[in-house]
């Protein structure tokens, strides 16, 4: 084996390395892609907890609030003479269905914010698999197609059948 020998060993040696390092990273890139995917995840499942416990005492402070109203109002009528009947009870019995429409109108508030970060959660969390998967795939692709070159190189000119390309990307 002469010096042009000696030259393409050592040429394959830092191809090889260089395609396990090029290996390495693509797969340590997907795994903290992953790793980011599933924490934006558990903070947007922290915050759908968080808009829906907001939403409901905002439900139960808005209810405190329509108490005391329709109490005033009770009071009003009551300290004016006016029998609790006809146009006043009506009345107050349409504050209460206002009052009572504004809660809900809170809680239903609460509860489509809540599902908008659950359903963030579970794009994030699928964006963290595909993220891992497509790390494999790539790593795989890329070792192999190095594969082919190192051993082309070795062997003379063939792939040994070793597939080299990129998978989904």
């Amino acid at each position: 084996m002469g010096g042009t020998g000696i030259s393409s060993m050592l040429s394959t040696i830092f191809d090889t390395v260089s395609a396990q390092n090029t290996t390495i990273g693509t797969v340590v890139g997907g795994w903290a892609a992953g790793k980011a995917g599933r924490y934006n995840a558990e903070v947007n499942e922290t915050n759908a907890r968080l808009v829906r416990a907001n939403a409901r005492a905002a439900e139960e402070r808005q209810r405190r609030f329509g108490s005391k109203v329709l109490g005033k109002q009770r009071a009003a009528v009551g300290a004016s003479g006016i029998k609790m009947s006809g146009s006043a009870l009506d009345a107050l019995e349409d504050s209460a269905a206002e009052l009572e429409l504004d809660a809900l109108m809170l809680r239903h508030a609460g509860d489509i914010a809540e599902y908008g970060y659950k359903a963030t959660a579970e794009l994030d969390r699928s964006r963290a698999k595909m993220a891992e998967i497509n790390a494999l795939f790539g790593a795989y692709s890329q070792s192999t197609g190095d594969l082919g070159k190192i051993f082309g190189g070795l062997g003379g000119g063939g792939s040994f059948g070793i597939p080299s390309g990129s998978f989904g990307g």
